[in-house]
């Protein structure tokens, strides 16, 4: 009975986590529905413009704060001080030498309001810090609470705004507002608010360990949005909307790494030797490819229909680069927590070296792709370098841990992958119809059967089912 109740508790909890991800996906639908592909296309502009703000002033000290046992809160009040410092610092700087720059970029003449918000944006990570305290004591119903009650109250907000006539700038209201509500509510529910202390007598432990996590990440930001400055540069406003609904929405599995990473390194922290933590990973990772083989084989073959209802056929020309980019976000999904696992034992440079090996490999494939290819080649040039990266990361830092590789944690996911393009290359795109893509759902799934002995993926996803069966 007690397991019941616990499993119920951590269902729950998952639920909760992931209900913010799924309320601002239906506002993603409900506002492409509401406007023209160019008018995303603009928003992608500004938001790309803001996720950078939010970047720059994101230190990662959530990480520092949950992973070091026994923190005082007098540490937390130098990790909040030198945090909101940084962000007041790098605001002024824009705001000084960059504010005409960014105002003739995303094309904007009363910008009072809107700069005011961005210096919000800049302290949003500093401000809720406190979501760590929480989950550092394994509060996540009060962590995890307020961001859903935000998105919830800003989706109301963005709704109002669209029917008002506000156009795009609707969802840069609903974007901002669920930031700051998020802010504003976790101040209410936090049993402790970090406060202001100019005496750091910690500087040093934290820039060891949020300096490579924050050069990686902002690196990480560059190659995660190049695609997106390239096809801008080359394309155009309209094939910018196309390519952000596309990428926003593919990336929807992507969301459970950054959940799943919440629980997990708390989770990592509390292991008393690296063979547990080993064992856990394995066990994910064989639970999120078989996850991600199926989720991929209705993407891959349902993928149009479900556009055609839910979108309508003006967005219908996103369909193939979704499929691709869909491929893309589940080698992230799966490949993703090594970092986790890595960063549980300190070891914060490996976040370090592979944006920087991101940046080396996506830039020029990109480059090639998008200039020569288009829409197609932005995909495909996504694909190819996260492929490439992980594979180089796996056969170095992972293996160097935990004595296995690529082959061993994506092998099975890369063969169906595989096996999917192969199919939908040379049946679904000869004689394609309802009928012919059921059966080639059928076939995918047989074969995803079939392959569950490659590296014991499924003995590694569900050990006790397995051994239970056996004794059976």
């Amino acid at each position: 009975m007690d397991y019941r109740l616990l499993s119920n508790k951590k269902i729950g909890l998952i639920v909760l986590a992931f209900a913010p991800y799924l309320v601002a996906l239906g506002m993603q639908v409900f506002f492409s529905k509401q406007l023209s592909v160019e008018e995303v296309g603009v928003f992608a502009l500004v938001w790309l413009f803001l996720s950078m703000v939010l970047n720059l002033s994101n230190w990662n000290a959530d990480k520092y704060i949950i992973s070091k046992k026994d923190i005082s809160k007098d540490e937390i009040d130098e990790v909040f001080t030198f945090e909101i410092i940084v962000s007041i610092a790098l605001y002024l700087i824009t705001v000084f030498f960059f504010r005409d720059v960014v105002n003739g970029y995303i094309d904007i003449k009363d910008s009072t309001l809107f700069w005011v918000a961005v210096g919000f944006m800049f302290c949003y990570y500093p401000l809720t810090r406190t979501r760590a305290i929480l989950e550092k004591r394994l509060s996540y119903v009060a962590a995890y609470s307020p961001i859903f009650i935000s998105n919830i109250i800003a989706a109301i907000i963005g709704g109002v705004c669209i029917f008002q006539g506000f156009g795009l700038w609707s969802m840069v209201i609903w974007k901002i507002s669920t930031h700051l509500i998020e802010v504003l509510i976790l101040f209410f529910v936090s049993p402790y608010i970090p406060r202001l202390r100019f005496n750091l007598l910690h500087n040093s432990d934290i820039l060891s360990y949020c300096l490579p996590l924050f050069v990686g990440g902002a690196i990480g930001f560059i190659i995660l949005n190049v695609d997106r400055m390239l096809v801008t540069s080359f394309l155009g406003e309209r094939e910018l909307g196309l390519y952000h609904l596309a990428f926003t929405l593919s990336h929807t599995p992507f969301i459970l790494r950054e959940l799943i990473a919440r629980f997990l390194l708390p989770i990592f922290s509390k292991q008393d030797c690296n063979e547990k933590k080993i064992q856990i990973f394995g066990k994910l990772n064989g639970i999120l490819q078989i996850f991600s083989v199926l989720s991929a084989i209705l993407v891959t073959y349902w993928s149009d229909v479900l556009f055609q209802l839910v979108f309508g056929e003006k967005w219908s020309d996103a369909v193939p680069i979704f499929v691709v980019l869909y491929y893309a976000a589940l080698y992230k999904l799966v490949g993703g927590f090594s970092v986790t696992l890595l960063s549980s034992v300190m070891r914060t440079r490996v976040a370090f070296d592979v944006s920087v090996l991101n940046l080396v490999v996506s830039v020029p494939i990109l480059f090639l792709t998008i200039k020569f290819s288009g829409l197609s080649g932005a995909a495909i040039g996504v694909l190819v370098s996260i492929v490439v990266v992980t594979i180089i990361m796996y056969e170095t830092s992972v293996k160097n841990f935990c004595n296995f590789g690529f082959l061993y944690y994506l092998s099975y996911l890369s063969v169906n992958f595989t096996s999917l393009y192969i199919i939908f290359t040379f049946w679904i795109d000869n004689s394609d119809g309802v009928m012919v893509r059921v059966l080639a759902t059928l076939v995918s799934l047989a074969f995803a059967v079939i392959t569950l002995p490659i590296n014991s993926v499924l003995k590694r996803a569900f050990p006790k089912l397995l051994s239970t069966n056996s004794k059976v």
